[in-house]
């Protein structure tokens, strides 16, 4: 059986899987959107705004994204 990463940190714990789909998901939204808002993030990945956050920090820490005012 294939061993995954797994990131455990920003309040969550996901498998790099599930961390990949994420990050799909996020491409997702800026492609159709040219932005990328908490809301939208959290009702395409469906989680709770507690986890999209945490995820969208995670990306903006791997310099996947840049949080804007």
């Amino acid at each position: 059986k294939r061993q995954e990463r797994v990131i455990a940190s920003y309040d969550f714990v996901a498998s790099q899987t599930k961390i990949d789909e994420a990050h799909q998901a996020l491409s997702d939204t800026w492609y159709a959107k040219r932005s990328i808002a908490p809301t939208d993030f959290k009702e395409k990945i469906g989680v709770t705004r507690k986890y999209a956050m945490a995820l969208l920090q995670y990306f903006d820490d791997m310099q996947i994204t840049r949080r804007l005012d």
